[in-house]
């Protein structure tokens, strides 16, 4: 969706992780903004 509709850039949708993720699941911030970008990235491609 992030990739498709380009209103958000993929890392314009990871800045938000750090407030809305408990402080436990920081660890995972890194492994969701990247998929992200590759989610969008397949999006440009095979839409």
């Amino acid at each position: 969706m992030v990739g498709k509709r380009g209103h958000l850039s993929p890392q314009q949708a990871a800045e938000p992780l750090p407030a809305i993720l408990a402080e436990r699941h920081h660890k995972t911030i890194p492994v969701n903004a990247l998929a992200l970008r590759r989610g969008a990235d397949f999006a440009l491609c095979h839409a």
